[in-house]
Parts: structure tokens; sequence; C-alpha cells
């Protein structure tokens, strides 16, 4: 049987001005870190955990699988049905030498082009994991992982104009995110949630753990187009222009909708492809991801989106 899972396509973005390559790093530091011990790091309350790496000659690819788990941590069975009115569950320890895997992600590199698959682990995984490998070799050099707007849906966006704009965040969250970083939509939510916070405590709360009495509350903000109303064109094109600016952004709670009714969000608009793999316990095949994984890369590849 196959279990569904999505390709990404991420794009490095180095911010230091040097010529960076990011396969190069990741090859030179699996050749020092040439056994699974070395390249197991902390990670929220368990480890990753470097457990197969590749380097194909034939493609000049580099692919990795790095796995999470709490180390020896046991998992719950569940009983069958049976004609009882009650059960409960069973503890079992993993085997000698082994913990339970949490989760997993596949990665493809080449240069500073890359393709994850995650597989109940998150993005963020693999990169922590890179930036691990890369620090214990001595290489400290700072990066980002971009997506890529999907042309097409760009492409529909200019052509059939935007209708609305929909926005939502917690109120803390919109808040807590304000004070810590600067995006397109936190920038504007974070401010919002300031002035209805001001409503109902009397005044601005700036203190965090004063906030989290707020954790519940929820701000939506929608921007819309009317086109009753005459000579609107150059509300029309900023309105367009703020839904290309999204869809570059970071932030993920948006939703738009163009003039004939179709909806994008941050999931539509990134450079994606779903897949069937074949399954492997609770994951899927190794090899057979990362044999997908270079077909993916081989149509982005001959269609020009790794050129964009």
């Amino acid at each position: 049987m196959g279990k569904e899972r999505t390709f990404y396509y991420r794009r490095v973005n180095w911010l230091t001005p040097n010529s960076h390559d990011l396969q190069k790093y990741v090859d030179l530091a699996h050749n020092k870190l040439n056994t699974t011990a070395l390249r197991t790091f902390p990670h929220n309350e368990g480890q990753l955990q470097g457990i197969n790496y590749k380097h194909n000659s034939k493609h000049k690819l580099s692919l990795l699988h790095i796995t999470y788990y709490v180390p020896k941590q046991p998992t719950s069975l569940v009983p069958d049905p049976a004609s009882v009115p009650a059960s409960e569950t069973v503890e079992k320890n993993p085997p000698l030498a082994h913990s339970y895997m949490e989760g997993d992600v596949f990665v493809l590199i080449k240069n500073n082009d890359l393709i994850l698959c995650s597989s109940g682990a998150r993005e963020g995984a693999a990169k922590k994991y890179i930036i691990e490998i890369l620090n214990r070799c001595g290489i400290d050099e700072v990066f980002e992982l971009e997506q890529v707007a999907n042309v097409d849906k760009v492409a529909m966006l200019k052509k059939e104009g935007v209708k609305r704009i929909k926005l939502g965040s917690s109120l803390f969250r919109a808040t807590y995110d304000h004070m810590q970083r600067k995006t397109k939509k936190t920038e504007l939510m974070g401010k919002l949630a300031e002035e209805i916070m001001s409503i109902f405590g009397g005044e601005v709360l700036d203190n965090l753990d004063d906030l989290k009495a707020y954790d519940n509350l929820r701000v939506k903000l929608e921007i819309s187009f009317d086109d009753r109303k005459k000579h609107g064109e150059l509300a029309a094109q900023s309105l367009i222009s703020a839904g290309c600016s999204m869809l570059d952004s970071e932030d993920e709670g948006f939703s738009i909708e163009t003039k004939q009714g179709n909806k994008l969000t941050a999931e539509d608009i990134k450079v994606s492809k779903k897949v069937e793999l074949n399954e492997h316990g609770n994951s899927v095949s190794c090899e057979h991801a990362w044999e997908e994984m270079h077909h993916y890369y081989e149509e982005l590849d001959d269609t020009n989106v790794l050129e964009l």
C-alpha cells in the first residue's frame, strides 16, 4: 500500500555575501561525520539522527534521511476490539539498541536547491539538522530556506484580480509575534491586536504574561474590493500588489480570493507536488522517496522552475 506525501521545493538564501554551495557543505560534513553517532543532535524533547546519507555521483545529488525520536521512550499498544466493556492500552518498550521513531524527513540537495518530504516531522527538523552538522564541522554560515511561489498561481492572481484578502491570527500570538519579529501579517495584526486589547483591558498590555489571558481571543481581518464603485483602478491594482506580496511572505495564515472566485492559501502557492510512496512502518520507504524526489527535481529543472 502507498501513503500520500508532499514534496516541497526550497531555495537556499545565504545571509552572507560570499559564494556558498549547501550541497558541498553537506557532503563535506557527512564525509567527516561518517557514523550515525556523530550525526545525532538534541531536538525538542528528543533527538535528530542523520540515519542515512547518499551522494548520487551519477546525477550529482545529495540525499538525506533524518529521523526524530525520543530515546528509549515506550509506545502504547491498543488491544483489538473485543466483547468486553472496557480495556486499557499496554506500554511497550522498544527493542534493545532501538528507539521508536516519532517522525522523519527526506531531503534532496543539488547545489542550493532542496526538495523536502516530511513524514511526521516538520520541515524545521531538516534545517536544524543541516545547521548542526555544518556547525560541528566548523561551518557557521547563516542561511534561510525560502519557498518559491508557484508562477501559475501568481499569473492567475494578476489576471483575475483580487476580490478579498483574509488574515487571521490569535490575538495573543499576533501581538507576541509583533514584539518578536515583523512580517507583513504580524506587523498589521499586531497593531490591531493591541488596539482591541486596549478595549478589553483599558490600556495596551505589553507584558507577555498578561497577554496569555487573551490567548483564546481571535482577530480576523478582511480587506475586500467593491466593484460597484467606479474609478477604483488604483485600489484594485493595490490589492493585487498586496496579494502578490503575501505570496512572497513567510506568513501562512492568509486566504486570497480572486474576482472569479478562485481561492489561494499559503499551501496552494508553494511549489509542491503530492505523491504516493511505498509505506514503511509508520513512515514511507526511504529509497522510494529519494527516487521520486529525483524525478520531481528533474520536472522542476525541465520546466525552468529552478531558474525563477
